[in-house]
């Protein structure tokens, strides 16, 4: 009973700085439970663990610290102050892994994903009520005027945006496709799968859902090959999510016309963005210029023109903002707030701890961050998930063989 109390407050604690009440302050609790656990024998941590790495691995551990004495001495010599070098990577990324490590159990992902669940029945609540939130304190509330455009009834569960929420309703379905034994029983495996695939529907997060249907689609590839040639490549599978997956595929390719009003907004159109500028020339490059994405042109064409500006230590490792906005684009941020050297060697050690077991959670991940600000924050609740599987993965999948997929 205490350890799955213990379970549940580590989920607790790793989701509650996701909604409009608390902030990422409250993860420092993860150091007296990790000193706890640590006390308590729970964890062992030598030496032996560290020598019995594989190469790939230590360099890739090698390469991370590096980057992150960097980003200290990027900040030390271009003289920030201290409080920028206090909300540092260096300062907030051991954190991150202590949190991580102490995440990293299939019952605490189990706890996290009715959690989650939990919030998308509130959203979708809200959405029956007729307003984007019940916190109607939040600066961005409003009630609806009509049902028409998803656009404008994004529903915001207790999160302060439905972009949070969107988020969560994302990585829920990355890990309950793939690790489907964070949730054994197969009706209540239906269940959470179609409570987040409307949660991420009615939130409306037009990048995130485009990640998500190809990700679904990469997940009907895989159930075809499984009935085909009895293997997969990278993904458990089992029939009833594999069923689902497919419904859900065709019925987004019959109902094409209805997803393109709505993703366009009914033909709304985007904000010119100069292209006299190298950025403005790389987003016309792109073919992009006249698609409808919030404004997030002229963001990237700006953090783009900066980059070029100061390509090596960028902003001196304090996070930059544009039009007082952050770059939507994880890359272009890091990019431009520690410069390219950071940059290159902090992907470095991220590609060499891919391993066969989190590619897909990872590359989901890292997919998602191209259109959205996903990681890369100094801490939050995706670098958290996404570095505990980068760098934790076996603790959360070592009894998967027991789990029988495809029945």
């Amino acid at each position: 009973m205490m350890k799955e109390l213990k379970y549940f407050a580590y989920a607790l604690l790793l989701f509650l700085p996701t909604i409009h009440w608390f902030g990422v302050e409250l993860y420092i609790l993860f150091i007296p439970a990790f000193i706890w656990e640590f006390k308590n024998r729970k964890i062992n941590v030598t030496k032996e663990s560290f020598v019995s790495l594989s190469k790939r691995r230590k360099l890739a551990v090698y390469l991370g610290l590096l980057a992150l004495l960097l980003t200290f001495l990027n900040a030390l010599f271009h003289g920030k102050g201290l409080l920028v070098l206090a909300k540092s990577h260096f300062v907030f990324f051991p954190l991150v892994c202590i949190a991580a490590y102490l995440c990293m159990n299939k019952k605490v992902m189990r706890y996290l994903l009715w959690i989650i669940v939990f919030e998308v029945l509130i959203g979708l609540t809200e959405y029956v009520y007729g307003a984007n939130s019940f916190i109607t304190s939040l600066e961005l509330y409003y009630s609806f005027d009509s049902y028409t455009s998803l656009y404008h009834t994004r529903i915001f569960g207790l999160s302060s945006n439905s972009s949070y929420l969107a988020q969560k309703c994302f990585v829920g379905l990355l890990l309950l496709q793939r690790y489907p034994f964070t949730c054994p029983n197969k009706y209540r495996r239906i269940f959470v799968f179609v409570i987040l695939a409307l949660g991420l529907v009615f939130t409306f997060g037009r990048t995130t859902l485009l990640i998500y249907f190809a990700f679904l689609f990469y997940y009907v590839l895989e159930y075809i090959l499984y009935l085909t040639k009895k293997r997969t490549i990278f993904l458990p599978i089992t029939h009833e999510m594999g069923i689902i997956g497919m419904t859900l595929t065709s019925v987004g390719l019959v109902f094409f016309m209805f997803w393109k009003n709505q993703f366009s907004r009914f033909g709304m159109v985007a904000k010119e963005v100069s292209t006299s500028t190298t950025g403005g020339e790389l987003i016309e490059d792109m073919g992009i210029e006249k698609v409808d994405m919030a404004g997030r042109q002229e963001i990237w064409a700006g953090f783009a023109d900066f980059i070029q500006q100061n390509p090596w230590w960028g902003n001196g490792s304090e996070k930059l903002y544009m039009f007082e906005n952050h770059a939507h684009n994880a890359y272009l941020e890091f990019a431009a707030t520690h410069g390219l050297i950071i940059f290159f060697i902090a992907m470095l050690a991220i590609a060499l701890s891919i391993t066969r077991r989190n590619i897909v959670f990872v590359a989901g991940v890292l997919i998602y961050s191209f259109a959205q600000y996903g990681i890369f924050w100094s801490i939050s609740f995706l670098d958290i998930l996404f570095f505990g599987m980068l760098l934790f993965t076996p603790k959360i999948i070592r009894n998967e063989s027991k789990f029988k997929f495809a029945k």
